[in-house]
Formats: structure tokens, C-alpha cells, sequence
């Protein structure tokens, strides 16, 4: 979002609870942050602008429905061998 004050991710490896991490501005429409050792396995998220406007990531191809008006991003982590 190239116009947002403010974004957070939120998703399912946290039970989607409260406002979601916030993430930093790297340039104008690029957001990053980190979520640390997540466990293997399949996880869905949004992103939240300026405390209103949940959308999904334009950068990951992935996508599920969420069964409501629009679509989650997935994620996948895989299983990392010893």
C-alpha cells in the first residue's frame, strides 16, 4: 500500500489474535517485519492498513479463500532437516 501510514500482519500461527505485528517501511508501498521459528507447516495471513483495511499480499501468488468476502495469503514453512 503506497499510500498506508501504518501496516500489521496478522494469521492463523497466532490464532489471529489481536491487531498483529506491526511492520516497518523499507521504501513507498514496501512493508517488512519477521516472525520467528514458526513450526513446520501451512499458515494463512493479512495484512492490516491503518487499523481498517485488511488485504491480502500482492506479492505471494498463494491464496485461499477466507470464506467471508476475500482471500488469505498462505504461507508455507518447511520441515528443516537436523
Amino acid at each position: 500500500e503506497h499510500h498506508a501510514q501504518e501496516v500489521r500482519v496478522s494469521g492463523s500461527w497466532h490464532g489471529w489474535d489481536g491487531p498483529g505485528m506491526p511492520l516497518a517501511q523499507v521504501e513507498p508501498g514496501v512493508w517488512r517485519g519477521e516472525i520467528r521459528r514458526l513450526p513446520p507447516g501451512e499458515y494463512t495471513y493479512k495484512f492490516l492498513v491503518d487499523g481498517r483495511r485488511w488485504m491480502d499480499d500482492p506479492a505471494n501468488p498463494n491464496k485461499r479463500w477466507d470464506g467471508r468476502a476475500s482471500f488469505n495469503s498462505v504461507l508455507f514453512v518447511p520441515l528443516m532437516p537436523n
